[in-house]
């Protein structure tokens, strides 16, 4: 599976720590160049807010998200599963900071 550092990408550092500021109680998965946020009630509340900042709404996958490459279409309708097993997974919380040279967690 192709490797990302994002860590030191100031990119999505930066946009994980915005939506923190919006969302405190945020569970962020990655998966190769994708942040991913689950619907909730409570995501509702911040719609427009996310969006503001450069997430998108997967109404197949129930799914905020957050890339730096452009739109497209995918090709076929690709699960989250098919995406962890090509990418892997980490899950970002609130208490682990992004700011600070903490670890992600893996989760798969």
């Amino acid at each position: 599976a192709p490797h990302f550092d994002h860590k030191n990408d100031l990119s999505f550092v930066d946009i994980i720590n915005k939506i923190f500021a919006i969302y405190k109680n945020a569970s962020i998965e990655i998966t190769g160049l994708f942040l991913w946020i689950d619907q909730s009630e409570e995501t509702r509340q911040y719609k427009e807010q996310l969006k503001e900042i450069g997430l998108r709404w997967t109404a197949n996958k129930k799914k905020w998200y957050y890339t730096p490459l452009p739109k497209s279409r995918p090709r076929k309708n690709v699960t989250m599963n098919d995406i962890r097993n090509k990418y892997g997974s980490y899950t970002v919380n609130n208490d682990q900071n992004t700011s600070t040279n903490e670890e992600f967690k893996q989760v798969v």
